[in-house]
């Protein structure tokens, strides 16, 4: 691969831990909140810190001047005192501004080739991913998606397949609609306290099933 296209690669990776909000209304049902789907095991990833809130606020992100801008979900749904939630209304506007400004979601799939092939993308590109599996997503989400013809990535924790996450059926019903899934470990652990061998099971494990 090309070094500007790793350059590339590693600058959207970055970004894609970065949750841009399009529009955030200031209705106070629409504060973001956060949850992640654990595991029991005593090292899983820390939950994130609340941050302050304020009813009024209205926070307007602008897109990147250059490269493709990746949105990152993970719960759709509203739960207090949870940074990582985004409330199904909140997310539906967000859809609606984006397709009203005439972006094109992109599979991740079209993007790895765009990258290692220059193939050509429409403009106003983004990328929409869904980090964990939550069952949310299926019932929620994908509907408000498919309202208005976009495709998303899904990266699901393994070991939460049927548990708190999304049915094996729901997540094949999902490719088969043409939505992408990748891996996001088996047990969402905290990786950076893992052992070298622990850390290949999560990720190659994952990635195998």
């Amino acid at each position: 691969m090309k070094i500007k296209y790793k350059v590339i690669l590693l600058a959207l990776i970055f970004c894609s831990c970065l949750v841009l909000n399009l529009y955030v209304s200031s209705n106070k049902n629409s504060e973001l909140t956060s949850n992640e789907i654990i595991d029991t095991d005593s090292n899983i990833a820390p939950t994130p810190t609340t941050q302050p809130t304020n009813e009024n606020v209205t926070s307007i992100y602008n897109f990147p001047a250059k490269g493709i801008p990746v949105l990152m979900y993970h719960s759709i749904s509203s739960r207090p005192n949870n940074s990582l939630c985004v409330p199904e209304i909140q997310f539906a506007k967000e859809m609606e501004w984006l397709s009203n400004q005439n972006y094109h979601c992109l599979t991740i799939e079209e993007f790895y080739l765009a990258l290692v092939d220059d193939d050509p993308l429409p403009e106003k590109s983004i990328l929409l991913t869904f980090d964990d599996g939550y069952v949310d997503n299926y019932k929620v989400a994908l509907p408000i998606l498919e309202h208005y013809n976009f495709k998303a990535t899904f990266f699901i924790i393994v070991n939460s397949i049927g548990a708190e996450g999304m049915s094996l059926d729901q997540i094949k019903e999902l490719t088969k609609k043409g939505y992408s899934i990748g891996s996001h470990t088996s047990n969402h652990l905290d990786l950076s306290i893992l052992s070298a061998k622990r850390q290949e099971n999560e990720l190659m494990i994952s990635k195998q099933k």
